[in-house]
Protein backbone atom coordinates (compact mmCIF):
# COMPACT_ATOMS: atom_id res chain seq x y z
CA UNK A 1 0.00 0.00 0.00
CA UNK A 2 1.15 3.63 -0.39
CA UNK A 3 1.73 4.81 2.87
CA UNK A 4 1.33 8.41 1.33
CA UNK A 5 -2.51 7.92 0.03
CA UNK A 6 -5.08 7.40 3.25
CA UNK A 7 -8.34 7.94 1.35
CA UNK A 8 -9.03 5.79 -2.29
CA UNK A 9 -12.50 7.61 -3.68
CA UNK A 10 -14.00 5.29 -6.31
CA UNK A 11 -16.05 6.93 -8.98
CA UNK A 12 -17.93 4.59 -11.24
CA UNK A 13 -19.00 6.64 -14.31
CA UNK A 14 -21.46 6.09 -17.19
CA UNK A 15 -22.93 8.28 -19.54
CA UNK A 16 -23.43 11.17 -16.65
CA UNK A 17 -21.81 14.30 -18.46
CA UNK A 18 -24.45 16.82 -17.41
CA UNK A 19 -23.31 15.75 -13.57
CA UNK A 20 -19.86 14.85 -14.00
CA UNK A 21 -18.54 18.35 -13.50
CA UNK A 22 -20.40 19.15 -10.69
CA UNK A 23 -19.04 15.77 -9.21
CA UNK A 24 -15.17 16.25 -9.86
CA UNK A 25 -15.15 19.63 -8.89
CA UNK A 26 -16.49 18.43 -4.98
CA UNK A 27 -13.53 15.69 -5.11
CA UNK A 28 -10.66 17.72 -6.42
CA UNK A 29 -11.44 20.45 -4.30
CA UNK A 30 -11.65 18.61 -0.90
CA UNK A 31 -9.81 19.51 2.09
CA UNK A 32 -7.90 15.72 2.69
CA UNK A 33 -5.06 16.38 0.88
CA UNK A 34 -3.52 12.47 0.57
CA UNK A 35 -6.34 10.93 -1.55
CA UNK A 36 -6.54 9.79 -4.59
CA UNK A 37 -9.58 9.60 -7.17
CA UNK A 38 -10.29 6.26 -9.12
CA UNK A 39 -12.48 7.61 -11.88
CA UNK A 40 -13.73 3.71 -13.79
CA UNK A 41 -15.53 5.33 -17.34
CA UNK A 42 -17.80 2.14 -17.53
CA UNK A 43 -18.56 2.58 -21.37
CA UNK A 44 -19.59 5.44 -21.76
CA UNK A 45 -20.75 7.05 -25.14
CA UNK A 46 -21.30 10.57 -24.27
CA UNK A 47 -18.86 13.08 -23.75
CA UNK A 48 -17.84 12.03 -20.45
CA UNK A 49 -14.45 10.82 -20.61
CA UNK A 50 -13.30 14.06 -22.01
CA UNK A 51 -14.50 15.54 -18.89
CA UNK A 52 -12.65 13.24 -17.14
CA UNK A 53 -9.49 13.54 -19.30
CA UNK A 54 -9.90 17.47 -18.83
CA UNK A 55 -10.12 17.36 -14.82
CA UNK A 56 -6.55 14.71 -15.03
CA UNK A 57 -4.63 18.02 -16.81
CA UNK A 58 -4.44 20.06 -13.58
CA UNK A 59 -5.00 17.26 -10.66
CA UNK A 60 -2.41 14.00 -10.48
CA UNK A 61 -4.30 12.71 -7.78
CA UNK A 62 -6.93 11.60 -10.12
CA UNK A 63 -6.62 7.90 -11.91
CA UNK A 64 -8.77 7.04 -15.06
CA UNK A 65 -9.63 3.76 -15.64
CA UNK A 66 -11.89 2.77 -19.12
CA UNK A 67 -13.41 -0.35 -19.38
CA UNK A 68 -16.48 -1.98 -21.45
CA UNK A 69 -19.69 -1.40 -20.20
CA UNK A 70 -20.60 -4.24 -17.34
CA UNK A 71 -22.77 -2.11 -14.24
CA UNK A 72 -21.88 -0.11 -11.73
CA UNK A 73 -20.84 -3.34 -9.20
CA UNK A 74 -18.04 -4.22 -11.48
CA UNK A 75 -17.03 -0.52 -11.73
CA UNK A 76 -16.58 -0.10 -8.31
CA UNK A 77 -15.25 -3.64 -7.84
CA UNK A 78 -11.95 -2.71 -10.41
CA UNK A 79 -11.58 0.54 -8.72
CA UNK A 80 -11.22 -1.52 -5.28
CA UNK A 81 -8.51 -3.45 -6.85
CA UNK A 82 -6.76 -0.25 -7.74
CA UNK A 83 -7.11 1.50 -4.58
CA UNK A 84 -3.88 1.82 -2.45
CA UNK A 85 -5.62 3.87 0.36
CA UNK A 86 -6.06 3.18 4.14
CA UNK A 87 -9.74 3.66 3.51
CA UNK A 88 -11.87 3.71 0.19
CA UNK A 89 -14.80 5.64 -0.27
CA UNK A 90 -17.42 5.57 -3.53
CA UNK A 91 -18.86 8.70 -4.86
CA UNK A 92 -21.86 8.30 -7.29
CA UNK A 93 -20.66 10.70 -10.47
CA UNK A 94 -24.28 11.73 -10.65
CA UNK A 95 -23.89 13.24 -6.79
CA UNK A 96 -21.77 15.36 -5.13
CA UNK A 97 -20.04 16.39 -1.87
CA UNK A 98 -19.19 18.64 0.44
CA UNK A 99 -15.33 19.98 0.40
CA UNK A 100 -14.47 18.34 3.45
CA UNK A 101 -16.15 15.41 3.91
CA UNK A 102 -13.03 13.03 3.55
CA UNK A 103 -11.08 14.97 6.05
CA UNK A 104 -14.17 14.63 8.59
CA UNK A 105 -14.93 11.02 7.97
CA UNK A 106 -11.21 10.19 7.83
CA UNK A 107 -9.66 12.13 11.12
CA UNK A 108 -13.20 10.14 12.67
CA UNK A 109 -11.52 7.22 11.73
CA UNK A 110 -8.10 7.68 13.35
CA UNK A 111 -9.94 9.00 16.22
CA UNK A 112 -11.99 5.75 17.01
CA UNK A 113 -9.56 3.36 15.02
CA UNK A 114 -12.95 2.32 13.03
CA UNK A 115 -13.43 0.15 10.59
CA UNK A 116 -16.65 2.21 8.80
CA UNK A 117 -17.33 5.48 9.20
CA UNK A 118 -20.87 6.93 8.49
CA UNK A 119 -22.02 10.47 7.58
CA UNK A 120 -25.74 11.87 7.31
CA UNK A 121 -26.59 13.32 3.70
CA UNK A 122 -28.90 15.59 1.94
CA UNK A 123 -31.71 13.88 -0.25
CA UNK A 124 -31.96 16.08 -3.31
CA UNK A 125 -34.68 15.90 -5.72
CA UNK A 126 -33.67 16.79 -9.14
CA UNK A 127 -37.13 17.45 -10.08
CA UNK A 128 -38.39 20.13 -7.40
CA UNK A 129 -34.66 20.37 -6.12
CA UNK A 130 -36.65 20.17 -2.34
CA UNK A 131 -33.07 19.20 -0.15
CA UNK A 132 -33.93 16.85 2.65
CA UNK A 133 -31.85 15.84 5.84
CA UNK A 134 -31.15 12.54 6.33
CA UNK A 135 -29.30 9.78 8.54
CA UNK A 136 -28.39 12.33 11.27
CA UNK A 137 -28.70 11.85 15.07
CA UNK A 138 -28.64 8.65 17.01
CA UNK A 139 -25.07 8.77 17.95
CA UNK A 140 -25.37 6.96 21.24
CA UNK A 141 -25.82 3.45 18.97
CA UNK A 142 -22.06 4.09 17.57
CA UNK A 143 -18.12 3.67 18.23
CA UNK A 144 -19.44 0.09 18.82
CA UNK A 145 -19.46 -3.57 16.30
CA UNK A 146 -22.42 -4.98 14.90
CA UNK A 147 -22.04 -7.56 17.62
CA UNK A 148 -22.62 -5.10 20.56
CA UNK A 149 -24.83 -3.04 19.34
CA UNK A 150 -27.11 -4.99 16.12
CA UNK A 151 -29.43 -1.99 15.83
CA UNK A 152 -26.84 -0.45 13.55
CA UNK A 153 -27.90 -3.14 10.66
CA UNK A 154 -31.27 -1.22 10.43
CA UNK A 155 -30.56 2.73 11.83
CA UNK A 156 -28.29 2.62 8.61
CA UNK A 157 -29.10 2.84 5.24
CA UNK A 158 -27.36 0.18 3.13
CA UNK A 159 -25.81 3.21 1.10
CA UNK A 160 -22.13 2.98 0.28
CA UNK A 161 -21.84 6.61 -0.39
CA UNK A 162 -22.30 8.13 2.48
CA UNK A 163 -19.16 5.76 4.67
CA UNK A 164 -15.62 5.09 4.83
CA UNK A 165 -14.17 1.31 4.56
CA UNK A 166 -10.95 0.79 5.57
CA UNK A 167 -9.49 -0.92 2.90
CA UNK A 168 -8.08 -4.26 4.78
CA UNK A 169 -12.27 -5.24 5.27
CA UNK A 170 -12.56 -5.50 1.31
CA UNK A 171 -9.00 -7.23 1.57
CA UNK A 172 -9.88 -9.50 4.12
CA UNK A 173 -13.15 -10.36 4.06
CA UNK A 174 -13.09 -10.67 0.08
CA UNK A 175 -16.63 -9.10 -0.30
CA UNK A 176 -17.40 -7.33 -3.38
CA UNK A 177 -20.47 -5.88 -5.06
CA UNK A 178 -22.01 -8.56 -6.74
CA UNK A 179 -22.17 -8.14 -10.42
CA UNK A 180 -25.15 -8.05 -12.12
CA UNK A 181 -27.46 -6.61 -8.95
CA UNK A 182 -28.82 -3.45 -9.36
CA UNK A 183 -29.13 -3.08 -6.04
CA UNK A 184 -25.79 -4.12 -4.84
CA UNK A 185 -25.16 -1.87 -2.16
CA UNK A 186 -27.70 -3.68 0.23
CA UNK A 187 -25.53 -7.35 0.09
CA UNK A 188 -22.18 -5.48 -0.21
CA UNK A 189 -22.59 -2.46 2.93
CA UNK A 190 -24.89 -4.87 5.21
CA UNK A 191 -21.86 -7.41 5.37
CA UNK A 192 -19.18 -5.63 5.95
CA UNK A 193 -20.90 -4.28 8.57
CA UNK A 194 -20.38 -7.84 10.03
CA UNK A 195 -16.69 -7.27 9.42
CA UNK A 196 -15.98 -4.01 11.43
CA UNK A 197 -14.54 -4.03 14.60
CA UNK A 198 -16.02 -0.33 15.33
CA UNK A 199 -18.70 1.18 13.54
CA UNK A 200 -18.16 5.27 14.10
CA UNK A 201 -20.07 8.16 12.54
CA UNK A 202 -19.90 12.00 11.78
CA UNK A 203 -23.37 13.69 12.32
CA UNK A 204 -23.71 16.04 9.98
CA UNK A 205 -24.90 15.85 6.21
CA UNK A 206 -21.36 15.51 3.90
CA UNK A 207 -22.99 13.86 1.16
CA UNK A 208 -25.39 15.58 -1.63
CA UNK A 209 -27.79 12.53 -2.81
CA UNK A 210 -29.82 13.63 -6.49
CA UNK A 211 -33.22 11.73 -6.46
CA UNK A 212 -35.78 11.05 -9.02
CA UNK A 213 -32.96 11.81 -11.67
CA UNK A 214 -33.93 10.56 -15.03
CA UNK A 215 -32.44 6.63 -15.68
CA UNK A 216 -31.87 6.43 -11.72
CA UNK A 217 -32.78 2.96 -10.33
CA UNK A 218 -35.54 4.60 -8.05
CA UNK A 219 -37.36 6.22 -10.94
CA UNK A 220 -36.85 3.35 -13.53
CA UNK A 221 -39.83 1.22 -14.41
CA UNK A 222 -41.34 -1.77 -11.96
CA UNK A 223 -39.61 -4.86 -13.75
CA UNK A 224 -36.27 -3.30 -12.44
CA UNK A 225 -37.94 -2.13 -9.09
CA UNK A 226 -38.33 -5.76 -7.96
CA UNK A 227 -35.20 -7.00 -8.97
CA UNK A 228 -34.52 -5.93 -5.15
CA UNK A 229 -35.78 -9.48 -4.11
CA UNK A 230 -32.23 -10.79 -5.84
CA UNK A 231 -30.08 -8.37 -3.70
CA UNK A 232 -32.16 -9.46 -0.51
CA UNK A 233 -31.99 -12.77 -1.09
CA UNK A 234 -28.02 -12.20 -1.13
CA UNK A 235 -27.80 -10.49 1.66
CA UNK A 236 -30.39 -13.10 3.61
CA UNK A 237 -27.77 -16.40 2.11
CA UNK A 238 -24.38 -13.98 3.11
CA UNK A 239 -25.75 -14.26 6.92
CA UNK A 240 -26.76 -17.63 6.60
CA UNK A 241 -23.61 -19.10 5.24
CA UNK A 242 -20.91 -17.53 8.24
CA UNK A 243 -23.55 -18.35 11.08
CA UNK A 244 -24.64 -14.95 11.75
CA UNK A 245 -28.57 -15.61 10.55
CA UNK A 246 -29.69 -16.67 13.81
CA UNK A 247 -27.83 -13.51 15.92
CA UNK A 248 -29.34 -10.77 13.52
CA UNK A 249 -32.59 -12.29 12.26
CA UNK A 250 -34.86 -9.56 13.97
CA UNK A 251 -33.08 -6.83 12.31
CA UNK A 252 -32.73 -8.76 8.49
CA UNK A 253 -36.24 -9.13 8.38
CA UNK A 254 -37.29 -5.61 8.98
CA UNK A 255 -34.49 -4.76 6.47
CA UNK A 256 -36.29 -7.09 4.19
CA UNK A 257 -39.87 -5.68 5.11
CA UNK A 258 -38.41 -2.57 4.41
CA UNK A 259 -37.19 -2.68 1.22
CA UNK A 260 -39.69 -4.47 0.08
CA UNK A 261 -42.92 -2.49 1.53
CA UNK A 262 -41.20 0.56 -0.09
CA UNK A 263 -41.27 -0.92 -3.83
CA UNK A 264 -45.12 -2.23 -3.13
CA UNK A 265 -45.72 1.73 -2.59
CA UNK A 266 -43.82 2.35 -5.66
CA UNK A 267 -45.84 0.17 -7.51
CA UNK A 268 -48.75 2.04 -6.14
CA UNK A 269 -48.13 5.44 -7.89
CA UNK A 270 -47.50 3.59 -10.89
CA UNK A 271 -50.12 2.15 -13.84
CA UNK A 272 -51.00 -0.97 -12.89
CA UNK A 273 -49.42 -3.94 -14.25
CA UNK A 274 -49.05 -7.34 -14.26
CA UNK A 275 -45.73 -7.39 -13.30
CA UNK A 276 -46.31 -5.33 -10.43
CA UNK A 277 -48.90 -7.93 -9.11
CA UNK A 278 -46.97 -10.82 -9.45
CA UNK A 279 -44.08 -9.09 -7.33
CA UNK A 280 -46.18 -8.84 -4.56
CA UNK A 281 -46.68 -12.92 -4.69
CA UNK A 282 -43.09 -13.48 -5.20
CA UNK A 283 -42.15 -10.84 -2.42
CA UNK A 284 -44.70 -12.71 -0.06
CA UNK A 285 -43.15 -16.40 -0.80
CA UNK A 286 -39.48 -14.57 -0.74
CA UNK A 287 -40.29 -13.36 2.90
CA UNK A 288 -41.98 -17.61 3.77
CA UNK A 289 -39.02 -18.93 2.71
CA UNK A 290 -36.51 -16.69 4.49
CA UNK A 291 -38.50 -16.15 7.79
CA UNK A 292 -40.79 -19.01 7.90
CA UNK A 293 -42.45 -17.40 11.37
CA UNK A 294 -42.32 -13.27 9.97
CA UNK A 295 -46.11 -13.22 10.73
CA UNK A 296 -46.36 -13.87 14.16
CA UNK A 297 -42.94 -11.69 15.18
CA UNK A 298 -44.42 -8.55 16.83
CA UNK A 299 -41.84 -5.73 15.47
CA UNK A 300 -41.61 -2.22 17.78
CA UNK A 301 -39.17 -1.32 14.74
CA UNK A 302 -41.46 1.84 12.92
CA UNK A 303 -42.85 1.02 8.84
CA UNK A 304 -43.64 3.94 6.47
CA UNK A 305 -46.46 1.96 5.31
CA UNK A 306 -49.36 4.29 5.15
CA UNK A 307 -50.72 8.22 4.72
CA UNK A 308 -51.54 7.99 8.55
CA UNK A 309 -50.39 4.42 10.07
CA UNK A 310 -46.75 3.64 10.83
CA UNK A 311 -47.00 0.19 12.15
CA UNK A 312 -46.83 -2.91 11.09
CA UNK A 313 -50.32 -4.64 10.98
CA UNK A 314 -51.74 -7.67 10.74
CA UNK A 315 -53.67 -6.58 7.18
CA UNK A 316 -50.09 -6.02 6.32
CA UNK A 317 -48.74 -9.04 6.20
CA UNK A 318 -51.44 -10.35 3.76
CA UNK A 319 -50.80 -10.32 -0.13
CA UNK A 320 -54.55 -9.27 -0.81
CA UNK A 321 -54.36 -6.17 1.06
CA UNK A 322 -50.78 -5.06 -1.03
CA UNK A 323 -52.76 -6.14 -3.98
CA UNK A 324 -55.89 -3.94 -3.49
CA UNK A 325 -53.71 -1.18 -2.32
CA UNK A 326 -51.69 -1.47 -5.71
CA UNK A 327 -55.15 -1.65 -7.72
CA UNK A 328 -56.40 1.00 -6.11
CA UNK A 329 -54.75 3.47 -4.49
CA UNK A 330 -53.19 5.48 -7.34
CA UNK A 331 -56.95 5.84 -8.46
CA UNK A 332 -58.16 7.20 -5.14
CA UNK A 333 -55.77 9.62 -5.27
CA UNK A 334 -56.51 11.09 -8.31
CA UNK A 335 -60.15 11.08 -7.34
CA UNK A 336 -59.59 13.20 -4.09
CA UNK A 337 -57.24 15.70 -5.79
CA UNK A 338 -60.10 16.01 -8.45
CA UNK A 339 -62.46 16.69 -5.62
CA UNK A 340 -59.75 18.95 -3.29
CA UNK A 341 -59.38 21.35 -7.10
CA UNK A 342 -63.16 21.85 -7.32
CA UNK A 343 -63.62 22.64 -3.57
Amino acid sequence: MNEGIEVSVIVPVYNVEMYLDRCLNSLVNQTLKNIEIIIVNDGSSDNSQNIIDGFMLYDRNIISITKVNSGLSDARNVGIEKASGEYIGFVDSDDYIDHTMFEKLYSKASDENADIVVCGYYGINDETKRVKVCQTGDMTYYDKSLFQEPSLLYINEPFACNKLFRRSLFICSGIRFPSGLIFEDIPTVYSLFTKAKTISKVDEPLYYYIQKREGAITSGPISRQVQILDSLSALNMFYSRNNYYHTFRRQLLFINLKHIILRFKVCENRKVSIVAIKFVFRAFKHLNTHFPDWKTIDFTFKFNIGYKNKELKGRHKTALYWVVRILFTRYIKRIYRLFKNKA
